[in-house]
């Protein structure tokens, strides 16, 4: 699978400027609101499972996606925040309806993506980013632990509850590094974020998720869903960009969408409902 859309689509991406330093500010004083981008991302799941219509007219398995992906970027009109690009998150949930499925996530994760012309694993696009000075070393060690309990967790060797007590003490290091250094972390925070509030939305809402010796295949699509939605965006934005400037709300909002969509495809009713396919 490749992810050119991300790349193709970044030309309308660059154009929106804004201060890098007022996101960073305004990213890190985030955390502690209710209009966090893990906060948005389980309001779309429960919004989505409680009130999308299902239907079986559909002529395709493309008309099918493209009214799902109507049916959440209408949900976005009740959600505001000066902090994310909302209105970047509802084009890309028409743009990349492929990353519904969650095979395509699955494989996008264990095999790579495609950006500038080459094919990256997501730990060769942090050690990319870090050597460009996009983002910190402790970004790079914060972000490639949780790919590497991803993947782990895929095969069936590392249980949901150490992955959600791991992205905790991932999170404690982040916290940490804010009061000792004045570093750049919004990538890591934006994909820690969707991760932690994913992991206990789907504990509240899914048997499966509280089973102790695994974490239930196409829950973690969510987590693999934001880093590559993350990792694209700061890539597109680098290689296409003028100044090599990121900004971090467009980065935010592609991560919020591409988690929003692993999710969906991962509930229970629409899972079945998409199969049919």
């Amino acid at each position: 699978m490749k992810l050119v859309p991300f790349v193709l689509f970044g030309l309308c991406l660059v154009f929106n400027s804004c201060s890098e330093q007022d996101e960073l500010t305004q990213l890190k004083s985030s955390k502690d609101q209710n209009t966090s981008l893990g906060m948005i991302h389980n309001d779309f799941l429960t919004h989505t499972m409680r009130n999308f219509a299902y239907s079986s007219e559909y002529n395709s398995e493309e008309h099918a996606l493209q009214s799902l992906a109507a049916f959440q970027s209408q949900h976005f009109s009740s959600n505001s925040s000066l902090l994310y690009d909302l209105e970047t998150a509802q084009l890309l949930l028409a743009e990349k309806t492929d990353l519904y499925d969650i095979a395509n996530v699955k494989k996008a994760l264990n095999e790579g993506v495609e950006l500038n012309n080459r094919s990256y694993q997501l730990e060769e696009l942090n050690e990319l980013y870090k050597t460009e000075g996009l983002i910190s070393q402790r970004d790079q060690l914060i972000v490639n632990p949780i790919i590497t309990d991803i993947r782990l967790n895929l095969s069936n060797s590392l249980s949901n509850q150490a992955v959600y007590k791991n992205l905790l003490d991932l999170k404690s290091q982040w916290d940490i590094s804010q009061n000792t250094s004045n570093a750049g972390t919004d990538y890591s925070f934006i994909i820690l974020d969707i991760s932690i509030n994913s992991l206990e939305w789907w504990a509240a809402n899914s048997l499966e998720a509280n089973e102790q010796q695994k974490l239930a295949p196409w829950i973690c699509t969510d987590i693999a869903g934001a880093i590559i939605g993350v990792g694209l965006s700061v890539g597109t934005q680098y290689f296409l960009g003028s100044d090599g400037g990121i900004n971090w709300r467009i980065v935010a909002a592609s991560g919020l969408t591409t988690a929003i969509m692993g999710s969906t495809g991962a509930l229970g009713r629409i899972g079945r409902w998409m199969s049919k396919w």
